[in-house]
C-alpha cells in the first residue's frame, strides 16, 4: 500500500474524529460515532470475506447475499457486535462540551475535508485513472468507498469513470464503425455451412443440452491448465472424449449471473441489468436471442434453474430471452425429486440438481420433437461450501475446491446415466459457465500456490467451453484466439445450422 493511500485512510479517521468533536449536541455526536463504527465494521468484514470493501457488484447482487451468510449464527453475532459498538459510542461521546474548538483546528479540518472530498468523491482523482477505475475499492478509506459504491449502484454507470467505452474501445477495435448507434451489432449472421457438417439427429437437427455452471474458470480444470488432476477428472475426461471439442483461450465478457446468462443467450453486453428489479420494469425489451432462433426452427425450449422461485427473478429473465418453459427448483422438486431439497433454503445442491436433470431425460417421450435444454446450477458459487450430500476435495478444507469437486462428481454421474439413453445419440452437449470464478480468498490462495508466477486473479478469466458431438471426429482442441462469451449464441446457432 502506497504512502498516499495510508495518508488517505488516516485523513478520513481524523476528519470523523474532528466532526464528532465539532457537533455540540451529545446525542448527535453519539449517532455520528455509531454510524462511523458501523460502516467501518461492515467494510472490514466484507474485506475479510472477499479481499475487497463492498463493491457495486455486491450491491447489484444483494438478493444473493444468502450465499455469503449461510451461517445464521455468525450473522447474528455480527449484528450484536455492531449494536455493542453503537452503545459504546453513546457511552463515550454522550457528554456535554462547553468550550468551542480553536479556530486553527477548525481551519485545518476544513482544508482536510476539501482534500478528502476531492481525492475520494470527485470524478477526477489525484491518483489517476487506474486508481479511479480499479475493480476493488479498498484503496479508498472505508466510508468514502461505501458512499461511492452506494451512489454507483443507484446510478446508470459506475461513479468516477474518466473514459467512456466509446473513448477507449476504438483504440483496441479500430475497424468498427463507432459512429453508428449500435457499433457492435452484426449486419448478418453466418452464411457458411455448419463447421462440422451434418450433425446427428433423426429429425435432421440434433437436440442441444447447454449447461451453464456457476462461476468456473478454466485454470481449475486439468484438461486446460494441466493442474489439479484430481479436482475435476470427469470434466477433463469429457473434454478428451471422442467427439468433444475443448475450446482454449476463451473468456467471459460480463459478470455476474444475470448478466452472464442474459449476455450469452442474447449475445449482448447487458449493462446495468444485474439486479432483479430491472426485469420487473423492463416490459418492453425487444430481444432476439438463441432460444428464439431455436423456437423458430421448431424446437421445444426449456430452461432448468437450480434456485427456488420466491424472491428470484430468473424465470422472468429467461422467458424474456425466449424460453417457452422455465422450471425452477420448486418445479424440479415436485416433478423429479422425492424429498425437500436445497441449501440455505434457496437452491438445489449439485447432487439434487443433476438427479432432477437425469429424471427429466429418463421421463421424456423419445418420440417428442427437437429439444433445446439449457440449465444453470449454483452450488459452485463463491463463498459456498459443498452441502452434506456432496463430495469434498482432498481434506475438505478449501470450500471453493470442494464445490468444484462435487460438481464434477455429480456431472459425471449424470453423463453415465444420460449416455445410456437413446437421446444421447442425438444430443450435442455443451458445458460452459455464466462467468469466471469470483476471486474470493479461498480460491485466490489456492491458485497462487499452484501458479505463483501469475500475480492477478480477476473476475475476467479464461473459462471452459466444451462441445460434445456424438459420432463426430476424435477429440480435439480449438483455439478461440481470446474470443469471449459474447460469441456463444451465434456459435451454437452456426454449429446446429
Amino acid at each position: 500500500m502506497s504512502p498516499q493511500v495510508v495518508l488517505n485512510h488516516l485523513l478520513e479517521a481524523a476528519l470523523f474524529i474532528m466532526a464528532i468533536a465539532l457537533v455540540r449536541r451529545a446525542w448527535a455526536r453519539a449517532l455520528l460515532a455509531a454510524l462511523y463504527f458501523a460502516v467501518v465494521g461492515a467494510q472490514l468484514l466484507t474485506y475479510d470475506l472477499s479481499y475487497a470493501f463492498l463493491t457495486q457488484l455486491a450491491l447489484d447482487n444483494i438478493d444473493s447475499s444468502f450465499l455469503v451468510w449461510t451461517d445464521r449464527k455468525a450473522l447474528f453475532a455480527l449484528s450484536l457486535g455492531l449494536l455493542a459498538l453503537a452503545i459504546a459510542a453513546v457511552a463515550v461521546f454522550d457528554k456535554p462540551r462547553d468550550r468551542p474548538l480553536p479556530a486553527w483546528c477548525v481551519a485545518a479540518g476544513g482544508v482536510g475535508a476539501l482534500v478528502y472530498l476531492y481525492v475520494n468523491l470527485w470524478p477526477a482523482s489525484l491518483f489517476g485513472p487506474r486508481f479511479e477505475q480499479h475493480a476493488f475499492v479498498e484503496e479508498r478509506p472505508a466510508v468514502a468507498s461505501f458512499v461511492r459504491t452506494v451512489i454507483a449502484s443507484a446510478s446508470d454507470r459506475p461513479i468516477g469513470e474518466n473514459l467512456s467505452d466509446r473513448d477507449t474501445l476504438p483504440a483496441f477495435m479500430p475497424a468498427v464503425a463507432w459512429s453508428r448507434k449500435f457499433p457492435l451489432m452484426r449486419d448478418a449472421i453466418y452464411r457458411t455451412p455448419p463447421p462440422l457438417g451434418e450433425l446427428p439427429g433423426d429429425r435432421g437437427r440434433p437436440d442441444v443440452l447447454l449447461l451453464f455452471v456457476e462461476g468456473l474458470s478454466a485454470a481449475t480444470l486439468n484438461y486446460s491448465s494441466g493442474l489439479f488432476a484430481d479436482l475435476a477428472p470427469g470434466i477433463s475426461a469429457f473434454a478428451r472424449a471422442s467427439g468433444s471439442i475443448a475450446v482454449r483461450h476463451y473468456y467471459n465478457h460480463t459478470v455476474a449471473t444475470y448478466r452472464g446468462l442474459f449476455g450469452q443467450l442474447c449475445s449482448i453486453y447487458p449493462g446495468r441489468v444485474n439486479s432483479g428489479w430491472f426485469w420487473r420494469s423492463a416490459e418492453n425489451l425487444n430481444l432476439n436471442c438463441l432460444p428464439h432462433l431455436f423456437a423458430q426452427a421448431g424446437y421445444e425450449t426449456v430452461f432448468l434453474y437450480s434456485n427456488f422461485g420466491e424472491g428470484d427473478y430468473a424465470a422472468e429473465l429467461l422467458k424474456k430471452t425466449g424460453f417457452e418453459t422455465v422450471l425452477q427448483a420448486d418445479d424440479l422438486t415436485e416433478r423429479y425429486l422425492d424429498r425437500q431439497p436445497g441449501f440455505a433454503h434457496q437452491a438445489l445442491t449439485n447432487r439434487e440438481f443433476f438427479e432432477a436433470l437425469s429424471r427429466f431425460y429418463e421421463m421424456r417421450d423419445p418420440s417428442a420433437g427437437p429439444l433445446l435444454v439449457a440449465l444453470y446450477t449454483q452450488e459452485t458459487h463463491a463463498f459456498v461450501d459443498t452441502r452434506p450430500d456432496g463430495v469434498k476435495y482432498r481434506d475438505g478444507t478449501n470450500h471453493a475446491f470442494n464445490t468444484i469437486r462435487a460438481l464434477d462428481a455429480h456431472f459425471s454421474g449424470f453423463l453415465d446415466r444420460f449416455n445410456k439413453l437413446p437421446a444421447s445419440r442425438d444430443t450435442v452437449v455443451i458445458l460452459t459457465t455464466d462467468h469466471a470464478r469470483f476471486p474470493e480468498p479461498a480460491y485466490v490462495e489456492a491458485m497462487r500456490a499452484a501458479l505463483p508466477a501469475r500475480r492477478d486473479w480477476e473476475f475476467v478469466d479464461e473459462i471452459p467451453l466444451i462441445l460434445h458431438v456424438p459420432g463426430a471426429t476424435p477429440a480435439r482442441e480449438l483455439d478461440a484466439r481470446y474470443a469471449n462469451s459474447l460469441d456463444l449464441a451465434p456459435t451454437i446457432a452456426h454449429l446446429v445450422g
